[in-house]
């Protein structure tokens, strides 16, 4: 089917329903505060993020407002005080109805100076998201890593974060968390980015048993070349 397991310890959302459905909150945010319309924050996530559609298309596509605002009012308690459902989100769903996206073939003007305005508070969500999840000791970064970028189709954030630059995806963080409160600037994220150094995200693991060493290669979209 396409998929392979990752283990995860458990706690409310486990590792990936936070990165949907944070995802989705900090664009959310972002609309209500007046920067940029849904269409535009979709076209610039969807390009920025490496999605295949930005988060409002995909609540459209999956029906996912009711569940997200729930999800999202749950984290609040059982994450951190930054997640909480968005009041556009209540109302989307007090009067079932979808969110303003383009349409096939639609193309939606964002201005450069704006596109990078919205990637860098998008990014600066999404590294913070992933980064509270490995502090938390949910999952390692090779199988978060992993899960990321194949069950999400997202570009997978910790070699992401390595492409940027670890110091440049710490001064992201940073300043998200700035205009955020409640949201956290994970040690991990920190630790290397004070640095500039990068994330070890290994695709070939060992496991020993019984006096065997076992290789695994693990780059499954690439079918483990």
């Amino acid at each position: 089917i396409g998929k392979v397991p990752i283990p995860v310890k458990s706690r409310y959302g486990y590792a990936l329903d936070p990165i949907f459905e944070g995802t989705f909150q900090a664009a959310c945010l972002l609309m209500e505060s007046g920067v940029a319309t849904s269409k535009q924050i979709d076209a610039v996530q969807q390009k920025a993020l490496g999605m295949t559609v930005g988060s409002f298309t995909a609540m459209n596509l999956t029906g996912g407002n009711p569940i997200t605002a729930v999800g999202l009012d749950n984290y609040t308690t059982k994450i951190n005080a930054w997640y909480r459902t968005p009041q556009s989100l209540k109302d989307k769903v007090a009067k079932k109805e979808n969110w303003d996206v383009a349409a096939r073939g639609e193309v939606v003007d964002v201005s450069d100076a704006l596109a990078a305005q919205i990637r860098d508070d998008l990014l600066g969500a999404y590294f913070g998201i992933c980064g509270e999840i490995v502090d938390a000791g949910l999952v390692t970064i090779a199988d978060f890593n992993m899960g990321l970028d194949i069950a999400l189709d997202m570009k997978p954030a910790f070699t992401f974060m390595n492409e940027l630059g670890t110091a440049k995806a710490l001064a992201l963080v940073q300043a998200y968390a700035k205009k955020h409160k409640g949201f956290p600037v994970p040690k991990c994220i920190e630790a290397l980015g004070k640095d500039n150094k990068p994330f070890e995200v290994p695709v070939v693991l060992r496991e020993d048993r019984d006096g065997i060493a076992v290789l695994t290669i693990r780059r499954p979209k690439v079918l483990n070349a």
